[in-house]
């Protein structure tokens, strides 16, 4: 860990292994956070930071984007789209509407055609959750 980085307060870590949260809890003397993007804690208990640093887990923040995309592939196989493009094999793994020409699929999320959505403002026409 560089030098520059010793008066950090909040630690925010993702798959370090047990030396480098060992490193941070002996080398980090301001820290009062360690945020954890895991559901589970147990390494980061273990590693010594101390009895005034709370250790937050990140239990329950994958559930929503994890149970959307496990429902866009059973979509995407059951409307058959089981062949991946050039380009989605390299990018979400998920096929293409090229891939898919012969069927269609729209799922959108409750905020469908607000700002941000990929698909604009005729996402929102179809209204959220919608199968076509």
């Amino acid at each position: 860990m560089p030098e520059e980085h010793l008066d950090a307060e909040v630690l925010a870590v993702w798959g370090n292994p047990a030396p480098q949260l060992a490193d941070a809890a002996r080398r980090l003397r301001k820290l009062w956070l360690v945020q954890l993007f895991s559901a589970g804690s147990d390494n980061a208990m273990r590693a010594g930071f101390g009895p005034g640093v709370v250790i937050a887990s990140g239990r329950g923040l994958h559930d929503r984007p994890v149970a959307e995309h496990a429902l866009a592939l059973v979509l995407a196989a059951a409307r058959g789209c089981t062949a991946p493009s050039r380009r989605s094999a390299t990018t979400s793994g998920l096929p293409t509407s090229a891939a898919c020409s012969r069927n269609r699929a729209l799922v959108c999320s409750p905020r469908c055609g607000g700002p941000g959505d990929p698909l604009g403002a005729s996402a929102a026409s179809a209204g959220p959750w919608s199968l076509t």
